[in-house]
């Protein structure tokens, strides 16, 4: 790829995850793009951190073999380093608008620090934006668990080669684009909107609808799968207390865009995060109010979601997640190779 194409910069928040953030880090270092901006927002890291990071910029050149998301490739991009450490603990949002202001790229793309992206994740993503006329590029992904163990996320039809058009109504009622590791952008498309501090979840799904409205843009999926979502790793999505406060914030925020249908379908996916910061006989709630869940589901034309609504509401007080790994450790059908 030449270089014409301009850097990206990739924004990495970080916090107490020094082992992680090694393998992240080690993600972004092995990409064949050759033109890298990487920012690190180290905050209230109490732990190995600021030792992990200086050591792989002492590195010349991480070791590929043996590593996550290893390749082969004679490539070794140009990467400048950005550290930015902080005593206080900011959240991910406000780590991310530092690191937005601090970005010096043409493009943008983030990291969560348990996340792993393929070699080949930012060099196809921005292939992917030149190509079509649309202001974000996202991918499909695998789900990492267990000893590096992985298996493939939802995706496209068997045999799909084309990236998947998103318009601003196709994420009304859930982000299609999916978390921070998965997307890139340019940063001019940005502009001056920042991430909604005041959200403790949705936050990416904030930032790309902002993008849409601001650039009257698609979006396009890439049909690869490039990154590695690691589950059971404190992820804010399983702290429901907080993301009922998200929601309710996030259909405020946009009500104004979203059409009815939209709108009922956020209340419904409100009342079923409540449910879930309860335990006890939330079964019988969910039976009695099934058909209200159903006729939603249907009216926002959200149909493929509804066996994802079936299995979240039949499991009130178990972590689905949890539920998923456990299943997929104890069959022989799971994906043992290293990503």
């Amino acid at each position: 790829m030449p270089a014409e194409d301009g850097v990206v910069s990739v924004i990495v928040p970080t916090h107490n995850r020094a082992t992680l953030l090694k393998h992240a880090l080690l993600s972004i270092l092995n990409q064949r793009y050759p033109l890298i901006d990487l920012i690190v927002i180290a905050n209230g890291c109490r732990d190995q951190t600021a030792h992990t990071i200086h050591e792989l910029q002492s590195t010349s050149f991480p070791a590929r073999a043996g590593g996550h998301a290893a390749a082969t490739t004679a490539l070794v991009p140009q990467v400048t380093w950005t550290v930015l450490t902080f005593k206080e603990t900011l959240g991910g949002a406000r780590a991310r608008n530092i690191g937005l202001d601090a970005a010096r790229g043409d493009y943008v793309a983030f990291l969560d620090d348990d996340d792993l992206w393929h070699p080949d994740k930012l060099m196809t993503q921005v292939q992917l934006l030149n190509r079509y006329r649309c202001a974000i590029v996202g991918t499909n992904f695998f789900y990492l668990y267990g000893d590096n163990q992985h298996r493939p996320a939802g995706g496209p039809a068997h045999g799909a080669s084309e990236a998947t058009e998103l318009r601003i109504k196709d994420l009304s009622c859930e982000n299609s684009l999916g978390g921070f590791s998965l997307c890139l952008t340019r940063k001019s498309y940005i502009g001056a909107s920042r991430i909604h501090e005041g959200l403790d979840a949705l936050q990416d799904w904030d930032l790309w609808l902002k993008i849409l409205r601001n650039t009257g843009l698609p979006a396009r999926i890439s049909p690869s799968r490039h990154v590695y979502y690691r589950l059971g790793s404190d992820r804010i999505s399983g702290r429901y207390t907080r993301v009922v406060g998200a929601q309710k914030l996030f259909l405020q925020s946009w009500h104004t865009v979203l059409d009815e249908p939209s709108i009922n379908y956020h209340t419904m996916r409100t009342w079923c995060v409540q449910l879930k910061k309860h335990t006890g006989h939330n079964v019988v709630r969910c039976i009695v109010n099934a058909g209200w869940i159903v006729k939603t589901i249907f009216h926002s034309h959200e149909r493929g979601n509804l066996k994802r609504y079936i299995h979240y509401l039949l499991l009130p007080v178990m972590d689905i997640d949890a539920v998923r790994v456990w299943l997929w450790k104890h069959r022989l059908w799971n994906h043992s190779a290293r990503p």
